[in-house]
């Protein structure tokens, strides 16, 4: 048991630029109706801090699902073909299959036994089992040379009967470097400082709320509800002034679409429509903003140049006119 204790304390000391082309497979079920099984290949980084970039499938899609990801520390990007990044944040290493490798979990494992000794790929290794932190089984499989971990199996047991993985790692210490995606690259949701509708947002010692998307401008007899091109879609907003004035200014506002399109604000004749002006102390204005949107997509964001760097606001959820320009309560 010494032994293997100086071969994990060697594994951690090592895990400096540790960096893996690692294959992941698991068989993911949830029930009789349902079985897949998924796999990746990517790269993985310790320090300075934990980054990954990974590609991974799924055989429950026809088209394998395939995803690309990026971890960065507690951030987590994902992109599908043809689309942009999208960002999860605070996700913690349970999250990852693949975390079971590292030197930070295995060093956390209890009920480690030397099992044996085998050769693999080339390299003679201790063969150890043991358990996670959450009682979840595991082999691995440790390189006597080094102490690096190349291979961790962890099989189905009563907690998690659906959960199947094998991880093989190689190419140690190669020096690679992972950055996350540059902005331009993410849905512009992600842009800024996300903000809840219907929540006040702080803004030159008052507030600026965003309220919930409404389909339809009523823009009068000259501009239509919805054409076959797109539809309108109205975006109240309430500016709340604290112990000082507090300026609006409607320009700071743009809708992107999810690839960094922008569309401007319509002018769609008579309304409440926010305008350039002043906010007395104390007091609040309200007005809206009309944008025209291609039909055939419902996801937006708004996004709000303010003084303190930008903000953003989810736009989806509204009813979307059918192919005849009609808005369908289905969203079709």
């Amino acid at each position: 048991m010494s032994r293997l204790t100086a071969l994990i304390e060697l594994y951690l000391s090592m895990g400096r630029r540790w960096s893996v082309a690692a294959a992941l497979l698991a068989a993911l079920c949830c029930g009789a109706a349902c079985d897949g099984r998924w796999s990746g290949s990517g790269e993985v980084v310790l320090q300075p801090k934990l980054r990954a970039n990974l590609h991974e499938t799924n055989t429950f899609c026809a088209d394998l699902c395939p995803v690309d990801e990026i971890v960065d520390g507690t951030d987590r990007y994902t992109r599908a073909p043809q689309s942009s990044w999208g960002l999860d944040q605070d996700i913690g290493l349970d999250y990852y299959n693949w975390s079971a490798m590292l030197p930070s979990r295995l060093w956390q494992a209890t009920a480690v036994r030397v099992a044996g000794q085998q050769r693999l790929d080339g390299h003679q290794t201790w063969v150890v089992d043991g358990r996670m932190p959450d009682g979840q089984p595991f082999r691995v499989w440790l390189r006597q040379d080094n102490g690096y971990a190349v291979r961790l199996t962890s099989s189905p047991n009563a907690k998690t009967p659906y959960l199947d993985v094998q991880i093989d790692a190689s190419d140690f210490d190669r020096g690679i470097s992972i950055s996350p995606p540059p902005r331009h690259a993410l849905d512009p949701l992600y842009w800024g400082t996300q903000h809840n509708r219907e929540h006040p947002f702080p803004l030159g010692g008052g507030s600026v709320t965003v309220h919930l998307t409404i389909y339809n401008c009523h823009g009068g007899s000259e501009l239509y509800d919805s054409l076959d091109s797109g539809f309108f879609v109205v975006i109240p907003f309430t500016y709340t002034a604290g112990a000082k004035p507090l300026a609006v200014d409607p320009g700071v506002w743009l809708i992107y679409d999810t690839f960094g399109h922008p569309y401007q604000p319509q002018s769609a004749g008579t309304g409440r429509w926010l305008v350039a002006q002043t906010v007395p102390p104390g007091e609040s204005r309200s007005g809206a903003m009309c944008f025209f949107l291609p039909w055939n997509q419902n996801r937006f964001a708004l996004v709000g140049d303010l003084p303190g760097g930008l903000v953003t606001s989810f736009v989806g959820g509204v009813l979307l006119p059918d192919s005849s320009g009609q808005a369908s309560p289905a969203g079709g």
